[in-house]
């Protein structure tokens, strides 16, 4: 079986929907604007233009939404983010990029990251002229060989470590 089949459906749909933009960007002189949320336990209920009863106002995204792709049935490779992420930065599964838990300075686990030889949906952007950048929070690798200006990010302003947030009400 060839392994394009073996993706989730969701991961087929990105490489599909990146390969038709490089295609097209490659065509023509105009390129897309391709921007890409991933966001960590956010519920559906919780944007506005997913849910129209939801106590949070997101006019931006929803207006991002209306404007773009949006794309609304998708399944994550594991129940936690650094090798979920690898997988929508790469489209392979963890047990193929080789990101399979967490990087977690606090216990320790510092000598893991997303492998420079994964080609990157920023490095392949970056080959047809767009320029790439990483915000918020990584979780990648947070020593030197797996920063995002390795994985092809040019402009970064992400987090190696987890944020904290203090409520002051």
């Amino acid at each position: 079986m060839h392994p394009i089949y073996t993706l989730p459906r969701f991961l087929r749909a990105l490489l599909l929907l990146a390969g038709t933009l490089l295609q097209n960007a490659s065509a023509q002189t105009d390129s897309y604007n391709i921007i890409l949320i991933f966001a960590d336990d956010m519920g559906y209920g919780e944007v506005d233009s997913f849910y129209k009863d939801s106590p949070f106002k997101t006019p931006r995204l929803d207006r991002m939404a209306e404007e773009g792709a949006k794309l609304t049935n998708f399944y994550v490779p594991t129940p936690y983010c650094a090798p979920s992420r690898g997988t929508i930065l790469t489209g392979r599964y963890p047990f193929r990029h080789s990101l399979v838990s967490n990087p977690s300075p606090d216990s320790g686990n510092n000598n893991i990251g997303l492998p420079p030889s994964e080609i990157t949906i920023a490095e392949l952007l970056q080959e047809k002229g767009y320029a790439t950048a990483a915000f918020g929070k990584w979780h990648l690798g947070h020593r030197e060989p797996w920063l995002p200006r390795n994985q092809g990010s040019t402009n970064t302003t992400a987090s190696f470590t987890p944020m904290t947030c203090i409520r002051t009400n």
